[in-house]
């Protein structure tokens, strides 16, 4: 944190959810502009501190998506690095854990795509190296929705794990040989490292589920 106040990046903010709620912002309730001009003196439980963002866009490599541009303008606007109830936000505390913990590689769904430009933007300013990053096509209902334990989706029975790892294989387009139907888990899954090959996912689609259920 120090670096980036160093950096002059850094401002408090007395925006409340209540104050951003009706305003034309983006998802993470962005500060409309006044705090950044403000200049006030940051009080912890009192105010949060964000970071300023540049207009423009972020350009990063996604092992998946390719080349991928996005605005933090229009994404997050300035979004908050420590919260008013003295907590680090998510990006910073993600950001620093991936740095001490040696992480070189990320691998995750598709949905926190928007939250690599934030965090690639803190990496930047802090000297990091930004790891390799690959976001998965989704498992998703009809409607659109992430499969998820808060939307009710079910675990995975753990007595058909072979049947559901060669349901999921074909589907992102690494279909099992015939050998290997009616395989256990562990059989399929030792096939699937030596085969694997992460081009395959770049024309794959969201994987539609009816009922949070993986087809017979």
């Amino acid at each position: 944190m120090n670096r980036l106040q160093d950096q002059g990046r850094v401002y408090a903010c007395e925006c409340t959810r209540r104050d951003t709620a009706s305003l034309a912002l983006p998802l993470d309730g962005g500060c409309p502009g006044k705090c950044r001009r403000a200049k006030l003196a940051f009080q912890a439980g009192e105010n949060a501190l964000r970071i300023q963002t540049p207009e423009a866009p972020l350009v990063f490599w996604d092992r998946i998506k390719g080349w991928t541009e996005r605005s933090l303008h229009s994404l997050s606007g300035d979004f908050i690095l420590y919260r008013r109830d003295k907590i680090y936000a998510y990006h910073l505390a993600t950001v620093v854990d991936d740095q001490q913990l040696g992480i070189t590689h990320v691998v995750r769904g598709e949905d926190l795509l928007d939250s690599t430009p934030q965090q690639i933007f803190l990496q930047q300013a802090l000297g990091y190296e930004p790891p390799s990053y690959s976001h998965t096509p989704l498992m998703i209902s009809p409607d659109g929705r992430k499969l998820s334990k808060s939307d009710g989706a079910p675990p995975v029975d753990r007595h058909q794990g072979g049947r559901i790892i060669q349901y999921l294989l074909q589907n992102i387009g690494l279909p099992p040989p015939k050998s290997l139907e009616g395989a256990a888990s562990h059989e399929l899954v030792a096939w699937a490292i030596l085969s694997w090959n992460i081009d395959i996912l770049k024309d794959s689609k969201a994987l539609v589920v009816s009922d949070n259920t993986i087809p017979a």
